[in-house]
């Protein structure tokens, strides 16, 4: 059975389309700067005739009744192929009308879900979920994912983010459902892209473990929280190869190396931020003296030991100098590291560290004139000699990590250019779509009344004011971990408080939000998290040729628009009004609702207006994450970038 073209392009407004829904968007922006008017609208371009409405009305009936036969005859339960074709019924109208091709496609995905009997209780109960179900390899592992009514809401917005690479994701669920619902349900959009990795090996089921541990322990720690996403998003997969890669490494990471790590975090020592500037840190900590080293000089140790000033033979009699030593011996260790003469000194096995570390105070002490006294030094072959001529170790001060960016100007090579992953979180946090869309931009109102309602906003005003008042908040933390002298510091120094702030803000800011049953513009950090964390690129690679647009109701559902199809395609303008339709705040925010019966029995009679227009906010979501399913499923949006054959 195919589906006939009809000339029926120029219906569309007879739709009721855009503007029904600006109409009903009317109340909604009345607090905004933004006109009706300025509502992308699709009839500048047709031109609608009296009775229109009908004749639209008879092509969707037809186009369901269609569908509905089609899906019958492919094994489909009568009561599922009803529910997928009633729920879809405009949208099949419009394709009918305009895209017939795709209407084509879309049945043909659709039609293979008749093998799978098991799926058809849960598309009677959830039909919007067809074209996900089509579209994904194992559609019986997804819809397992989907039959969880606790956390159903939660789950469709990850895989309406993840529509093209819903495989990889519904595993992820399966292990942490709960963890990753709960992660951003306290407003840490994208948390499900950090437990998505290929598994199958060793290594990668020890890093499982890991984030299982680590998030649950931030969990509920509002300080903590944002910085561990930060260091699983910049060092994530370096840590998982890492794992996959050193069996010694693998296995003491969780019992020994991580532990050292939170005990120095707790005592104040290290912040998240700090662990974040260099992965070297957790080979120091897989040391026996690594917390220690840590504990005693900060990070100052990750340069000396594993940098190339010294040769890796030297590392035992570096550690023991620098365990024995003063801010001289750590002075001398960077700023003598190239003078032969001094690893040869370090070298020496018959030399107590105590000596060397007093051999270091007084090349420090000589200024100028260390040459002449490190070439004494060589010529003492003897032990007692040497010990005699350096005297005791100098009384100086042991200094605690965050003033050796200052105090001796330790080379800025120690964090700079050692973590270009770092460096490409600070550019996607600054990067405009997530300054503007996104929590941290202006409200929210603004941006979903359409693409000429964000222009008119003001954007790049509204851009460069959250951008300074994220490099603002990120010098003031460093500076609180850091002391005063963080003021010297420059960008690529504060770039793990500039993400961690981002981090933070946009978390606080999506719960204030929902909080106040308002809706969140969450492309922004959509866009973050896809790009930090490579997971989902081919969905990446749609939403940002597409010019998506997410959305996040009060409810934690979310809505599609595609403002590079607002026009160019019925799809687009489908996803645009029910977008619209399905984000219009109604003033009494009863995100449960979803049938009239689940209305009373919640004892809410009183309200059927209310209840009303919750149901129809509910259908409209609905449609819109169903059509943006049903064109995953039918390769309409990899035809829309040109990446279909």
């Amino acid at each position: 059975m195919t589906f006939r073209r009809r000339s029926y392009a120029w219906l569309w407004p007879a739709l009721g389309g855009l503007a029904l829904a600006g109409a009903m968007a009317a109340r909604h922006y009345r607090r905004t700067d933004i006109a009706v008017a300025d509502l992308p609208s699709p009839a500048t371009t047709t031109a609608s005739l009296p009775d229109s409405r009908a004749e639209l009305d008879a092509i969707s009936a037809q186009a369901a009744q269609q569908l509905r036969l089609r899906l019958t005859e492919s094994g489909w339960r009568t009561g599922a192929a009803e529910q997928v074709a009633e729920l879809n019924r405009e949208f099949l109208g419009m394709l009918a009308a305009e895209d017939p091709g795709q209407l084509e496609k879309m049945a043909d995905a659709l039609s293979k879900l008749g093998r799978h009997s098991g799926l058809m209780s849960l598309l009677e109960q959830r039909p919007e979920v067809a074209g996900l179900l089509a579209a994904a390899p194992d559609p019986v592992e997804v819809a397992a994912r989907l039959r969880d009514d606790k956390h159903y809401n939660a789950i469709t917005n990850i895989f309406v983010r993840h529509a093209a690479d819903s495989a990889q994701v519904a595993e992820a669920i399966e292990r942490h459902e709960t963890l990753i619902c709960q992660l951003i349900d306290d407003g840490m959009l994208g948390a499900e892209s950090m437990f998505v990795f290929p598994r199958g090996s060793a290594g990668a089921a020890a890093y499982d473990r890991w984030l299982a541990h680590a998030f649950g322990s931030v969990l509920a720690n509002d300080e903590q929280l944002p910085g561990m996403f930060q260091l699983v998003m910049v060092h994530g997969t370096a840590l998982r190869r890492w794992m996959i890669d050193d069996e010694d490494f693998r296995r003491d990471f969780l019992p020994v190396v991580w532990p050292r790590l939170e005990r120095l975090i707790d005592e104040g020592v290290l912040s998240l931020e700090l662990a974040t500037l260099d992965l070297r840190l957790f080979r120091l900590l897989g040391e026996p003296a690594g917390e220690q080293l840590v504990r005693r000089w900060g990070l100052l140790p990750l340069e000396l030991l594993y940098g190339d000033t010294y040769p890796p033979e030297l590392r035992p009699a570096l550690v023991e100098t620098m365990l024995a030593g003063d801010n001289t011996t750590l002075a001398s260790l960077l700023e003598f590291g190239d003078q032969p003469l001094l690893a040869t000194l370090l070298g020496r096995e018959d030399l107590a560290p105590e000596v060397k570390a007093s051999a270091l105070g007084r090349l420090h002490a000589a200024g100028s004139d260390y040459p002449e006294l490190l070439r004494r030094y060589s010529e003492l072959k003897s032990p007692a000699a040497l010990a005699d001529e350096v005297g005791p170790l100098p009384s100086g001060p042991i200094t605690w990590l965050p003033l050796y960016y200052t105090v001796y100007e330790v080379p800025k090579k120690i964090i700079q250019g050692r973590n270009p992953t770092m460096m490409d979180a600070v550019v996607a946090v600054l990067d405009p779509v997530f300054l503007f869309a996104g929590p941290l931009g202006p409200d929210d109102a603004i941006k979903v009344a359409g693409q000429q309602g964000v222009k008119a906003a003001g954007s790049k005003t509204a851009t460069n004011t959250a951008a300074q008042g994220l490099k603002a908040a990120a010098r003031r933390e460093a500076a609180r971990q850091l002391g005063a002298n963080a003021a010297k510091l420059g960008a690529e120094e504060t770039a793990p408080w500039l993400v961690s702030q981002a981090l933070r803000g946009s978390r606080q800011a999506v719960q204030r939000k929902l909080q106040s049953s308002l809706t969140v513009d969450v492309t922004g950090p959509t866009r973050l998290l896809f790009k930090m964390t490579g997971v989902g690129r081919q969905t990446f690679r749609q939403m940002t040729k597409l010019e998506a647009r997410v959305f996040m109701r009060p409810d934690r559902r979310v809505l599609i628009r595609l403002d590079r199809l607002l026009v160019a395609h019925p799809a687009g303008r489908f996803l645009a009004d029910t977008a619209i339709a399905g984000l219009v705040e109604t003033g009494v925010e009863i995100p449960a609702i979803e049938n009239a019966a689940v209305g009373v029995a919640q004892g809410i009679e009183a309200f059927p207006d209310q209840i009303n227009q919750a149901k129809s906010r509910f259908s409209a979501w609905q449609k819109n994450v169903s059509a943006w399913w049903l064109a995953q499923a039918s390769g309409l949006w990899d035809d829309e970038i040109g990446e279909n054959p």
